[in-house]
């Protein structure tokens, strides 16, 4: 009997447990060809505060992608200004 332990970071929601776990369950059946009824699935949800990667929290992280894409963007829109103006850059 597989026994399948997810862990999600975000918000407790019954409609994401039942994807995931639902997801999981035809997966396991098709490639592991086990039967549906002796698959069990538990899925955790874990505060990004509280997961730590590489010594930083996943909360710590999202927000540094946020700031990057942030400045990317700008740094796009820039970009297309002076190209627009007549500047060309390497790519």
């Amino acid at each position: 009997m597989p026994i399948l332990d997810v862990k999600v970071s975000a918000p407790f929601s019954p409609a994401l447990v039942e994807r995931i776990s639902s997801s999981l369950a035809g997966l396991t059946s098709s490639v592991l060809q086990k039967k549906p009824e002796v698959i069990a699935i538990a899925v955790s949800f874990v505060d990004p505060a509280a997961w730590v990667i590489a010594g930083k929290t996943l909360a710590a992280h999202c927000a540094d992608q946020r700031r990057r894409h942030r400045g990317q963007d700008r740094a796009d829109r820039a970009r297309h200004l002076l190209v627009s103006r007549g500047w060309s850059f390497l790519p």
